[in-house]
């Protein structure tokens, strides 16, 4: 079962800053892309999909919800 999830952790990654990326018509920065990356949660994960590919989701939803995965990784560690 690990390994299942293991595998399905990048896909999904892939798949959030592919959405990401169509939404704002703009590839994503190395910060939003690392804040995606840090996310281990599937369940989070395909919400966010969801989300940011839901015709109803708008860009500054998605710029908002990228900054804030940005910048917890800033805040979490510093080594």
């Amino acid at each position: 079962m690990t390994s299942k999830y293991q595998e399905a952790l990048p896909l999904m990654h892939s798949e959030v800053i592919n959405a990401a990326q169509a939404k704002l018509l703009r590839p994503l920065s190395v910060a939003e892309i690392s804040g995606v990356q840090r996310i281990d949660s599937l369940m989070r994960l395909e919400s966010l999909w969801r989300a940011f590919s839901s015709p109803a989701c708008l860009p500054e939803q998605v710029e908002k919800d990228l900054s804030f995965f940005s910048e917890q990784g800033q805040h979490g560690s510093s080594a």
